[in-house]
């Protein structure tokens, strides 16, 4: 499985693309770590993900949390499943509360044999 990971700060007042056209191979995830700025108390997560014509399953974006950006969460409750059609491109904003000062985005494809393009945007509330 391919591991990926970015680490982004996010600005105070303006959306942060962290991906645009990037490739997340089957059956492997990408990390983007965020670190809400102060006095912001929640994160809008837009995802668009262009599926391959052949794949027969989505995308899973699951959260996890850290005090400190160091130590994070090894499991999470908080998971979001992506609209899904073989061959199409789905976008989808979800909008949660920022728990801690920094949140590790977790971008899942879950097709086990065809790779998806995505694009990322976060906007601090």
């Amino acid at each position: 499985m391919e591991v990926y990971r970015k680490v982004f700060a996010i600005s105070e007042k303006d959306v942060t693309q962290l991906a645009d056209n990037e490739t997340v191979n089957a059956n492997s995830y990408k990390d983007y770590d965020l670190e809400v700025p102060l006095g912001k108390t929640g994160i809008a997560i837009t995802l668009k993900a262009t599926y391959d014509s052949s794949a027969t399953q989505g995308a899973k974006i699951e959260l996890y949390y850290s005090q400190d950006g160091l130590n994070w969460d090894t499991d999470t409750d908080t998971t979001y499943d992506m609209p899904f059609s073989a061959g199409e491109t789905k976008q989808k904003t979800f909008v949660t509360q920022a728990v801690t000062p920094y949140i590790r985005i977790r971008v899942k494809n879950l097709d086990s044999s065809k790779a998806m393009t995505i694009s990322l945007w976060v906007t601090s509330i």
